[in-house]
């Protein structure tokens, strides 16, 4: 698969010299979605070249210089920018891809991306908001960036483990004196994605709190989750509970339903503190979350897209494996809690570890009815496909054979007829 993909990026960037000739003659007019697709076909390679020449291209198309010394240099390496791994990468693409022999002694890779001086030709640089009477032919104008464009150099940012260039790049496509770009949900994701990377449980709340309610855009689950990952990944910090905790209060002040995905990875979070107390503290901040969730189960969601409300049979699961986590921390502060519980903590841990069990219990056995069910309703609609293919394979075979027996009537018919001519004749 890598070097099919390695082959198509090869293709690709003889293509790109050739429409940057084009475009650079006044022949061609460059537009983002050009560009994008040049920057995404470069993303699905292997070798970390490709991605560093993803902001080449920015530099080349859209006139945003590179906010990172380019791979390879002497002055990458004077920066405080740490190595690419590229765990998934085969040991021999590691490179910068310069050894790749090319049949047509075309230049070596990365030079496509060059930039040239827009001072012998005509140029233009058309910056949002602004238009121009010029025509192709008579300048080349810069593609304009948009939120495509800032998803990529986040991607390309986020597969070469660079987390400051990323937000660097962000800071000056969002800057409404420079380019305006306004992220949509998916720059979010995007942006939270390094963050997780690198770890940033605090920048992602931030994120969270602040820049998306000033964007005017709310979160959806797959949002709380990215989210609520970086706090899993970023362990160490101390105050890594405390981000999950606001975490979840986003999840309860702006989503109909609880996220149960999300609450799962708050408990991984509370399980991985040293602190002790932080168990305790988790389970009672989990108590209203688990009754809601044990409310969808019941009576299933109002917002649910399923007839009656119900859940998916994978978000049952979801919801039962919550269940039996907290049931688990329940076990574990009764029985091996320093100091032991005592009193009246003792006894409400107790009885929220009963009820949770008994209600385990019911729904497990519910679920694999219905499950059964499902699948023996499931057997008979294909044993009936089968019988019916069936049905239609031998009236095929019958058709055949009446066929068959038409056409031997048929030539029976015909012989008849000659051997009466022949008689008529002889006679």
């Amino acid at each position: 698969m890598a070097r099919r993909r390695e082959q198509a990026i090869v293709d690709g960037r003889r293509l790109w010299n050739v429409v940057t000739t084009r475009w650079r003659a006044g022949d061609l007019a460059l537009d983002e979605e050009l560009v994008c697709s040049m920057g995404r076909l470069l993303l699905i390679g292997s070798r970390p070249r490709d991605w560093d020449d993803v902001l080449s291209l920015v530099q080349q198309t859209m006139n945003i210089s590179r906010l990172v010394p380019r791979l390879g240099t002497a002055a990458r390496q004077d920066v405080a920018i740490p190595r690419i791994r590229a765990p998934y990468t085969p040991a021999d693409m590691k490179n910068d891809g310069s050894e790749i022999e090319d049949e047509y002694d075309e230049p070596k890779p990365g030079s496509e991306f060059d930039i040239f001086d827009t001072h012998k030709s005509k140029s233009l640089v058309v910056g949002r908001g602004h238009s121009s009477s010029i025509s192709p032919r008579d300048a080349h104008a810069y593609a304009v960036p948009s939120n495509s464009s800032l998803s990529l150099l986040t991607e390309a940012c986020l597969k070469m483990v660079i987390k400051k260039p990323a937000q660097n790049y962000w800071a000056l496509l969002t800057d409404t004196n420079s380019y305006g770009v306004k992220p949509d949900l998916d720059n979010i994701h995007m942006m939270l994605r390094v963050l997780r990377q690198a770890r940033s449980s605090a920048e992602a709340l931030e994120m969270l709190r602040e820049e998306m309610p000033r964007l005017d855009i709310v979160p959806v689950n797959k949002t709380l989750r990215i989210a609520m990952s970086v706090c899993v990944r970023d362990g160490l910090n101390p105050n890594i509970f405390q981000n999950a905790q606001r975490i979840l209060d986003v999840m309860q002040n702006t989503l109909p339903d609880p996220d149960v995905p999300t609450m799962n990875m708050f408990l991984e979070v509370a399980i991985k503190s040293p602190e002790p107390s932080v168990l305790t503290r988790a389970l009672e901040r989990m108590e209203p979350g688990v009754m809601n969730v044990r409310s969808l189960l019941n009576f299933g969601s109002e917002h649910s897209e399923q007839r009656g409300g119900l859940l998916e049979p994978r978000d049952k699961e979801y919801a039962l494996e919550l269940i039996q986590r907290m049931i688990g921390l329940y076990d574990r502060l009764l029985l091996r809690a320093e100091p032991p519980l005592e009193g009246s903590v003792r006894q409400t841990f107790e009885d929220r570890r009963a009820k949770l069990a008994a209600f385990l219990t019911r729904k497990k056995l519910k679920l694999e009815e219905w499950v059964a069910a499902r699948e023996k309703a499931r057997q008979e609609k294909e044993k009936g496909r089968h019988e019916k293919e069936v049905d239609g394979e031998n009236e095929e075979a019958d058709g055949e054979h009446e066929k068959a027996d038409g056409e031997k009537e048929q030539a029976y018919r015909k012989k008849e007829d000659e051997d009466e001519d022949e008689e008529e004749e002889d006679w």
